[in-house]
């Protein structure tokens, strides 16, 4: 598969619409949410494998109320979104991009022709939200594993890698599931470092074959 239109220049946006959708929630038995501790991502693949389950998540609105998640509860492919830095909001979120990152993550997932039946995605709590005493009760990204997921993908808003690294030194196994994990730039950081494009698509190709 060559080059996508979305990598090789500055991608038109316009008519792209975004899928947002939502499923009952479904917990699995997995790490526990009173254990889920707010730390910095690692940027070392040995560390961030065995830091990411652990992660608390935030809430999303869905269209019965909120959950931890959006997409398809028991999808192959679970996207975890880094939260921003910043974000001290405790309410739901509605969408774990805003309206440019989600067209172009759509375009992103069009091309490896991932659909939102088969996606699920969560958003990462940033310190600030999570310490805020409303919180109350967190699930972690190992609650959102299924039986049915086969991948995750993790879009990395810190991105020290030139685009020139092969997309395997952004793959490892999650500790304890075995899970493969794939990490790319959030497709904020995509937006405005367009020459990290071409490393994010090699790793959806590895990421689209194994699936």
């Amino acid at each position: 598969m060559g080059i996508v239109p979305w990598v090789s220049k500055s991608a038109d946006l316009s008519e792209v619409q975004a899928v947002v959708d939502v499923a009952p929630v479904d917990v699995v038995d997995s790490v526990a949410a009173d254990q889920a501790l707010v730390t910095p991502m690692p940027y070392s693949l040995e560390e961030l494998k065995v830091w990411l389950p652990a992660q608390p998540v935030r809430s999303m609105l869905g269209r019965t109320g909120p959950q931890f998640f959006s997409g398809t509860e028991d999808a192959p492919l679970l996207v975890v979104v880094e939260g921003v830095d910043n974000d001290a909001d405790t309410e739901p979120m509605r969408s774990p991009f805003n309206a440019e990152s989600a067209q172009l993550f759509e375009l992103m997932m069009r091309a490896i022709v991932m659909p939102l039946a088969k996606r699920k995605h969560c958003v990462l709590h940033s310190e600030a939200s999570y310490n805020q005493p409303s919180v109350g009760i967190a699930e972690s990204v190992s609650h959102q594993l299924h039986v049915q997921t086969r991948a995750v993908l993790l879009l990395a808003k810190c991105w020290d890698s030139a685009e020139t690294v092969p997309a395997e030194h952004h793959h490892i196994r999650l500790d304890q599931s075995s899970l493969p994990l794939w990490r790319i730039p959030h497709p904020d950081l995509l937006i405005q470092r367009n020459e990290l494009k071409r490393q994010a698509w090699l790793s959806l190709q590895a990421l689209q074959s194994a699936l």
